[in-house]
């Protein structure tokens, strides 16, 4: 079997922590990292994760924040080029922008059902995080009951 590597906390500006178990962004060599880790850090400070699933649900959903948005990039620059005008020399061909739109069509429309994937499954995370911590909370609540319960049993006694 192989080594067991051990995972290191790794302190970032503010509260926000990265375990080296995350490894690199999902990026693109042309997307911007300061930005993914602006959005990172953001995410992580408005919800202030407790514990490790908790990073671990933030990571998912700036992962799939950030997959929304490269979606929506990339589409945005497909309907520039599809709604182009193509000129060659001084004059212009309408025949190349007629046969480039349709595939350039199925490509957006492939990117929205992407983009609304991606915001569902975004959507599911934020929800399994609230119920996470519903529970989590129930759990405590319950413990210091108990606890509670425990000490006034003994000084009963």
């Amino acid at each position: 079997m192989g080594k067991v590597q051990r995972y290191k906390l790794e302190e970032t500006s503010g509260d926000a922590r990265q375990i080296s178990v995350f490894g690199s962004p999902p990026l693109s060599e042309d997307e911007d990292l300061e930005a993914y880790n602006e959005l990172l850090k953001r995410v992580t400070e408005l919800i202030k994760p407790a514990d490790i699933i908790e990073e671990i649900l933030i990571h998912d959903y700036v992962d799939l924040t950030w997959e929304r948005l490269r979606w929506r990039r990339g589409k945005a620059g497909l309907m520039t080029d599809a709604f182009s005008c193509d000129y060659e020399g001084d004059k212009y061909d309408s025949s190349i922008s007629v046969k480039k739109f349709p595939i350039e069509f199925e490509i957006m429309e492939r990117a929205d059902h992407l983009t609304a994937l991606a915001e569902r499954r975004g959507q599911a995370i934020l929800r399994e995080l609230e119920s996470y911590r519903c529970e989590l909370s129930q759990i405590l609540s319950n413990r210091t009951l108990q606890i509670g319960n425990d000490t006034t049993l003994k000084h009963q006694v």
